[in-house]
């Protein structure tokens, strides 16, 4: 759609000029008051609030009427869409992040004040430089720091203090990089893979590239941040050859800095590669091709810290309480625009504790009993390590699971020594009982068995005598199953069938009193077939949520055999066949009723005459 109006001074492209630049050099030509005031007429959809840093991205990208941006500058639409600037999303990275950075106006100072328009290429957030001129891009003031807002004509003048655009030589690696970006500008292939590599070089060199939701957001980041960034990567990035032996050495690079977190190498990967980063599997040749790694905090999520040093999160989590390790809780923002809580943990504090323990470690000579530090208090042992107090030995490689320690010399063993006659452990009860741990610790709590006064936090114990006592009067039903070698469950129902029931009703497993079970008939009740369910799993079926009279009479057949499981016993079948067809959702045809009543024993047509007696058939 052409517009019916144009400007005064006709405005043509010039060579390399960004739209942005474009729109911003025809409200000076014509002596616009401001960009907002033709913004409509260069096909951007605008409101009363003014121009956004969107509607000028939106610009730069040609994401605008191109046909009613041509109509009004006066130029061929063809050339208004080569001067836009359509890169994908940066990868690794996000949906929301762009290699087109429009925070503020990004230029050249020496260009501006030649007259030269705003460069597409200064559009690139990765582009920091101007070669022509050996000198660095500005984007806000030298003098005040305010920025050279978009909102604002493009001038090299502060809007502020009113003081010109400083001129500062730029290094030789921001140069390269500009002067490597400047010439694919036009080759969107080309430059997308060289700041792709960029990309992948800056989150596996980043020391917050393990945090959830973390993003690089090169478009957020400010010149003199992206000068800082590209001193350091390009080296390792500037061509593919250098770059893939760089990826290659980055696995033993990591391994060097942190030596105790062998798998810590295998997480940054994975995070990369979930960002969208692509590796090459190359074989290194050159060990001097190595990225730069800052100096600096690195942090990691608990749970990925954990696996790096090949131990639990519950571990690492406990050694953090006794502020062994370092930690620090995140506050990110996820994909679903809230705030996100995260434990984070500093890498540097977790590698030196391995180390030190490793350091005091004794290699482990074959003569000596030992045992596996993670089956201890690990908090303990690393006290009584670092102390001097506990001796410690290692087997094959230095990791902190390949730690071993004398059984006697822990704490543990030490508490066990000093444990009083008169008590038991809940293990220990247990297993008297026949039973489990919540089992023992839910009889205390009902004060069946009683707590010995040396019980603490980290163990409970009981005493000996209640145990006893309870043995005397009462029997759990795992130790009677156990016997009459049944089921637990149905050595209950059976019993309530016979009128045992438990004593109480309301504990964990069923209790019964000894004197209850003096005269139980063993006999009876191990060839019980049928008895009412008591307890446990109730049948899905019965006669009055079914309509069919074939299957009302199969139901009461089945129940007088007690139950699907005996029948098919008894005469053969598939358990899941009958039960469809107790709950309708099988036919009960007449085939399969005429089999049945013959398999049975019953009488032909038993299945379809009301009033049945089911006692009757074999």
């Amino acid at each position: 759609m052409e517009n019916k109006y144009h400007l005064p001074v006709q405005c043509l492209l010039l060579e390399g000029e960004s739209l942005p630049g474009l729109l911003s050099r025809a409200t000076h030509v014509n002596s616009y008051a401001s960009m907002f005031s033709i913004a409509n007429y260069f096909g951007m959809e605008t409101s009363g609030n003014g121009l956004t840093k969107n509607h000028m991205r939106m610009l730069a990208k040609g994401n605008v009427n191109i046909e009613a941006l041509a109509s009004f500058t006066g130029e061929e639409p063809l050339r208004v869409k080569q001067a836009a600037l359509t890169l994908r999303s940066p990868m690794p990275g996000t949906v929301s992040d762009d290699y087109i950075s429009f925070n503020s106006w990004r230029f050249c100072p020496s260009c501006v004040r030649e007259g030269r328009p705003h460069q597409r290429a200064w559009l690139i957030s990765f582009v920091t430089a101007c070669p022509e001129h050996q000198c660095q891009l500005v984007d806000s003031c030298h003098a005040c720091g305010t920025t050279y807002s978009t909102a604002h004509m493009l001038s090299r003048f502060c809007l502020v203090c009113h003081k010109p655009a400083n001129k500062i030589i730029a290094s030789e690696q921001e140069l390269e990089c500009t002067e490597a970006l400047m010439d694919k500008i036009d080759n969107v292939n080309a430059i997308e893979k060289l700041l792709d590599r960029l990309m992948l070089g800056w989150l596996l060199t980043s020391p917050d590239c393990l945090r959830p939701h973390h993003r690089l957001s090169p478009q957020l980041k400010s010149v003199s941040e992206m000068r800082d960034l590209i001193d350091r990567l390009w080296p390792y990035c500037s061509d593919e050859p250098t770059f893939t032996q760089s990826l290659a050495n980055f696995q033993n690079q990591v391994v060097a800095k942190w030596q105790y977190l062998p798998n810590l190498p295998s997480a940054i990967k994975e995070r990369a590669l979930s960002a969208g980063g692509k590796f090459n599997n190359t074989v290194p040749d050159n060990e001097n091709r190595t990225f730069e790694l800052p100096v600096s905090v690195w942090w990691a999520p608990i749970n990925e810290t954990a696996r790096s040093a090949g131990i639990s999160a519950f571990v690492l989590k406990k050694l953090i309480e006794e502020k062994y390790i370092a930690s620090k809780v995140f506050n990110d923002t996820g994909d679903d625009k809230k705030q996100h809580k995260f434990l984070m943990v500093n890498l540097d504090s977790v590698n030196e504790l391995i180390g030190k323990l490793i350091q005091k470690a004794q290699p482990y000579n074959g003569k000596i009993s030992l045992t596996s530090i993670k089956h201890y208090p690990i908090e303990e042992i690393v006290h009584g390590v670092l102390s001097e107090k506990l001796p410690i030995y290692f087997k094959g490689k230095n990791l902190i699971n390949q730690l071993y320690v004398l059984n006697i010399d822990t704490e543990k063993a030490k508490r066990k020594e000093l444990r009083p006659d008169d008590a038991l452990t809940v293990k220990e009860a247990g297993e008297v009982l026949h039973t489990y741990h919540s089992v023992v610790v839910d009889l205390i709590n009902h004060g069946f068995l009683l707590e010995h006064d040396s019980s603490g936090s980290r163990r409970l114990l009981i005493k000996r005598d209640s145990l006893d006592r309870f043995k005397d009067k009462f029997i759990v039903i795992g130790s009677i199953a156990e016997e009459l070698g049944e089921n637990a469950t149905n050595l209950a129902e059976k019993l309530a069938a016979v009128g045992i029931t438990p004593q109480p009703d309301n504990t964990l497993v069923k209790i019964y009193l000894k004197k209850k079970l003096k005269d139980l008939d063993i006999q009876r009740i191990k060839s019980m077939a049928s008895y009412d369910t008591k307890t446990g799993r109730k049948p899905s079926y019965n006669q009055e949520n079914v309509s069919s009279l074939r299957v009302k009479n199969l139901i009461l057949l089945i129940d007088k055999h007690g139950g699907i499981t005996d029948f098919t016993r008894k005469f053969g079948g598939s358990e899941g066949t009958l039960s469809m067809m107790l709950r309708e959702r099988k036919s009960f045809g007449n085939l399969a009723v005429r089999r049945m009543e013959k398999k049975v024993g019953l009488p032909e047509g038993w299945f379809d005459s009301r009033n049945n007696d089911s006692s009757k058939f074999k």
